[in-house]
C-alpha cells in the first residue's frame, strides 16, 4: 500500500516532467526549434468560474493564467501536450494546438478527492511479433524476449495522460507467459485451451512493463485470460507479483478458487477508499473446459457474472464505505452498442451500489450513460491490441475524478490506435472519435475540448441557431460540420440529407501527439514515394519505377450495401498525368475484392487545387471499401501529384428529419432550407461561434 501511495502522490508532481520529457524520449527525435506558434486557451473550475494564476507549459515554454483564466504559452505548430498546475486543484494535461482555442477544466483537490485513468483492453502478442502487414519491410513493434522497458514504451504516447492519474486501471486480455508465441499457420503449442477458436498470449515481460508505464491495477475478468488454462493462470499471477502486483489490492477478478476470483481489489488513496471487482458473462460454457473458476471442474478461470454472484460481490465491497468500482466483460464483439443481457446487467450493478462501471469486450467504443449518480461505460475499446478492422482504431481513456463517492468529472479522452498502439489526438481528427461517443447514447455529456465531458451537478447549458442554406447552382451543397454543433431540425426535412466520415483521417493535419509532424497514421505510406508534408498527401513517381504509386489508407473502410457516398477532396498535378481513384469493393473484410472501379481525378494539371466530388453507389452486397489514389508512370518522366482534405461521406436515407446525432459531421442541401443547429457545451466554455462559423462550406480551401 505504501508504494502505490508513494507513486499516486509522485505523480502529482512528476507529470509536469513526463510532458517536457517523457514523450520526447519515446519519438524519433526531440523537439528543438525555437516556438513557431502559441497555444491559447482559458483555466476554469468545475463551475466554469476562471482560475487564475495556473501554471502552464508545454514542451517548448511557460505561462501563468489571468485573472480571467486565460493564457498563451510558447508551443510548436502542431499537435502537442498542455499541463495546467495550481496548488489547489488536481493538475490537468490535455492534447491541444494552435489552431483551436484550449480549456482546461481542473477539479478541487480537496481531502478524499481521487482521479482514476481507465483503458481498454490489453493484449500484448500475435501481430506485435511480426512484420507489418501493410508494409511488410517494416520490423515487428516487438519481440517476444524485450525486455519490460519495450512494452512500457508502447504506452509512452499516453504516458501524460497516466502520469496524472492517482490509479491506471486496465483489462489485460490474455494470460501472461513464458512462450506466447508460434509461427502464423502452424498448429498452435501444447497447454493452449485446445476447443477455442481464438487464443491470446502475451510475455510475461508485459506485466512489468505495464508496472513501469504507471498501470496500478489489472482486471482479469474475462474470456481470454483462461487461454493456457490453469498453468497459464498460474504463470500470470506469478508474472504480476513478480512485477509488484499483489492480490486483493492491485489485480482482481481471477484465481483458482470462487472466493479469489472475486476478491476486490481494495485502495486507500489521499483518504478515498475503492474496491474494484469483475467478472465475465462470455463463460465458455460450450467448450469440455469453461473460462471461469469452477469448483466442481477443480480449475481456476475468470468470475462469472450472475446477477446474484455481481451483486452480492458489490454489496459486500461497499459494507466498509467504500466507492466500488466494477468490471463487466460482455456483449458482442464489435457492435458498439451494448446487448440486451449486458445493459441489464450494467443497471444492476449501479443498482446495488457501484458508482463506476466499467464494460470491455466488443473491442469498439461504446457509449457512456449516466444514471442514478453512477457512470456506465458500455465498451473502452482497445488500449494496447493488434486487431486490423477499421472501427476498432477509434479509443479512449477516461478520466474519472472521485469524491466520497461522488462522481465530480469525467471526460474521454479521445485516442486512436496506429500499429496497435495508442495515440492521443487533437482537433478533426479528436472530434471525430468524441462524435462516435456522443452518438452512441443520450445523456447529459458534451464535446470540450475533442473529448467528451460530464459534470454532475452543473447546468448544461445549449447555443441554437438557424440558417437558410441554397444549394448552389445546378448542384447539390455539401457542408461540414464545426466541432461540437449538431443539426436537430430542418425545414423542409426533405431538402436536407446528413451523412458521416468513414474515413476521418483524410486531413493529413497534424493532430496525433506523436512527435512527428509529417505523419499520417493509418494511411500505408512508403516513403520517399508516398509522403504528408504539411497537411498534404504527396505523389512521387520516379522515372525508373515499375507500375503506379499509390496512396491508399491501411485498412478497409467498412460500408454497408445500398447506402450512398460521397467522395471529397482537393487535387493538384503536372500536366503530364492526373492521379486515378481506385476503388475497390468487397463482400467480408477479408478476401478478394469483387469489384473494380477507376477513373481520373481532376482536368488537366495547371499546377492548381481543384476540387472534386465522387458519388457512389455501395453494392449489395458489399460490406467494405477499398480506396487508393494511383499515380501512373509516364515513360522517362518524373511526376507528382498531390491531394488534401480527403473524406468519404456516408449519407442517411433523404428525407429522414434530423434527430440530432452528433455522429451526423456533414449535411447536404439540394434546395432551400432553414436548419436549426445546436451546440452544447458546460459553464466557462467560449461561445462556440467565438471566431468561427457552425458550418464549413466542401471541400475547403487548401492553399499553397
Amino acid at each position: 500500500m505504501a508504494v502505490l501511495l508513494i507513486r499516486s502522490a509522485a505523480r502529482r508532481w512528476q507529470g509536469l516532467l513526463a510532458v517536457v520529457l517523457l514523450l520526447p524520449a519515446a519519438c524519433d527525435a526531440p523537439r528543438s526549434r525555437p516556438p513557431r506558434a502559441w497555444l491559447r486557451g482559458r483555466v476554469v473550475d468545475l463551475a466554469g468560474r476562471p482560475v487564475p494564476g495556473a501554471e502552464l507549459r508545454t514542451a517548448l515554454g511557460r505561462g501563468r493564467s489571468d485573472r480571467d483564466g486565460r493564457f498563451r504559452v510558447p508551443a510548436a505548430d502542431g499537435a502537442q501536450w498542455l499541463m495546467a498546475r495550481h496548488p489547489a486543484y488536481l493538475p490537468r494535461t490535455r492534447a491541444a494546438t494552435p489552431r483551436d482555442g484550449v480549456l482546461l477544466r481542473l477539479t478541487p483537490a480537496a481531502p478524499g478527492t481521487v482521479r482514476l485513468v481507465v483503458g481498454g483492453d490489453v493484449m500484448v502478442g500475435r501481430r506485435f511479433f511480426e512484420p507489418d502487414a501493410v508494409a511488410p519491410r517494416t520490423p515487428p513493434v516487438l519481440a517476444p524476449e524485450s525486455p519490460p522497458a519495450r512494452f512500457a514504451a508502447l504506452l509512452a504516447g499516453v504516458a501524460p495522460l497516466l502520469q496524472q492519474a492517482d490509479l491506471v486501471v486496465v483489462n489485460l486480455e490474455s494470460p501472461l507467459v513464458a512462450q506466447p508465441r508460434w509461427e502464423p499457420g502452424r498448429p498452435r503449442p501444447a497447454g493452449f485451451h485446445a476447443s477455442k477458436e481464438h487464443v491470446f498470449a502475451s510475455p510475461r515481460a508485459l506485466a512489468e512493463g505495464l508496472r513501469q508505464a504507471g498501470v496500478d491495477v489489472i482486471g482479469l475478468a474475462n474470456n481470454h485470460l483462461f487461454d493456457q488454462r490453469n498453468d497459464g493462470l498460474l504463470e500470470t499471477v506469478s508474472s504480476l507479483q513478480a512485477a509488484g502486483y499483489r492480490p486483493g489490492r492491485s489485480f482482481f477478478g481471477a484465481g483458482l478458487t470462487p472466493e479469489e476470483a472475486w476478491r476486490p481489489a481494495r485502495l486507500r488513496l489521499r483518504g478515498a477508499s475503492l474496491a474494484l471487482l469483475g467478472c465475465t458473462t462470455i463463460a465458455g460454457h460450450q467448450h469440455p473446459e469453461s473460462y471461469i473458476v469452477s469448483t466442481a471442474q477443480a480449475k481456476g478461470g475468470a468470475a462469472g457474472c450472475t446477477p446474484a454472484a455481481l451483486t452480492t460481490a458489490i454489496r459486500r465491497a461497499r459494507a466498509d464505505g467504500a466507492t466500488v468500482v466494477a468490471m463487466l466483460h460482455g456483449g458482442n464483439e464489435y457492435q458498439p452498442t451494448p446487448t440486451d443481457s449486458m445493459a441489464r446487467l450494467s443497471a444492476l450493478a449501479v443498482q446495488a451500489g457501484a458508482r463506476l462501471v466499467l464494460n470491455h469486450h466488443p473491442y469498439v467504443l461504446g457509449g457512456f450513460r449516466w444514471s442514478s449518480g453512477a457512470l456506465v461505460a458500455r465498451s473502452l475499446g482497445n488500449l494496447l491490441f493488434d486487431q486490423m478492422l477499421w472501427t476498432t482504431f477509434p479509443s479512449t481513456l477516461l478520466v474519472v475524478d472521485l469524491r466520497d463517492g461522488r462522481l465530480l468529472q469525467a471526460s474521454a479522452e479521445p485516442l486512436i490506435l496506429d500499429r496497435f498502439v495508442p495515440w492521443a489526438i487533437t482537433g478533426r481528427l479528436a472530434d471525430a472519435v468524441a462524435r462516435m461517443l456522443a452518438g452512441l447514447e443520450p445523456g447529459p455529456m458534451a464535446i470540450e475540448g475533442g473529448a467528451l465531458v460530464l459534470l454532475p451537478g452543473q447546468p448544461l447549458g445549449q447555443r441554437t441557431l438557424t440558417l437558410r442554406l441554397h444549394p448552389r447552382s445546378g448542384e447539390a451543397t455539401i457542408h461540414r460540420l464545426a466541432p461540437g454543433w449538431r443539426v436537430v431540425a430542418a425545414d423542409p426535412a426533405a431538402a436536407l440529407q446528413l451523412g458521416r466520415d468513414r474515413l476521418w483521417v483524410g486531413s493529413f493535419a497534424d493532430e496525433v501527439v506523436d512527435g512527428r509532424r509529417d505523419d499520417a497514421p493509418l494511411w500505408a505510406l512508403q516513403p520517399p514515394a508516398t509522403q504528408v508534408v504539411d497537411g498534404k498527401a504527396l505523389l512521387l513517381r520516379e522515372p525508373g519505377r515499375r507500375g503506379p504509386v499509390l496512396l491508399r489508407p491501411s485498412h478497409r473502410l467498412p460500408v454497408r450495401g445500398g447506402e450512398t457516398l460521397t467522395l471529397l477532396g482537393q487535387v493538384r498535378h503536372a500536366p503530364e498525368r492526373a492521379p486515378r481513384l481506385l476503388l475497390s469493393w468487397y463482400d467480408a473484410m477479408r478476401g478478394p475484392s469483387q469489384a473494380r472501379t477507376s477513373q481520373r481525378l481532376g482536368p488537366g494539371g495547371d499546377g492548381r487545387w481543384t476540387p472534386f466530388r465522387i458519388d457512389l453507389a455501395v453494392p449489395a452486397a458489399s460490406r467494405a471499401l477499398g480506396v487508393a489514389v494511383a499515380l501512373d508512370p509516364v515513360p522517362g518522366r518524373r511526376t507528382t501529384a498531390a491531394v488534401a482534405a480527403l473524406s468519404l461521406v456516408a449519407w442517411d436515407p433523404p428525407g429522414q428529419p434530423p434527430r440530432g446525432n452528433p455522429m451526423q459531421d456533414h449535411l447536404r442541401v439540394t434546395a432551400p432550407v432553414s436548419v436549426t443547429l445546436r451546440h452544447d457545451r458546460w459553464p466557462g466554455a467560449d461561445p462556440p461561434t467565438r471566431g468561427r462559423s457552425p458550418l464549413e462550406p466542401l471541400p475547403p480551401e487548401v492553399g499553397p
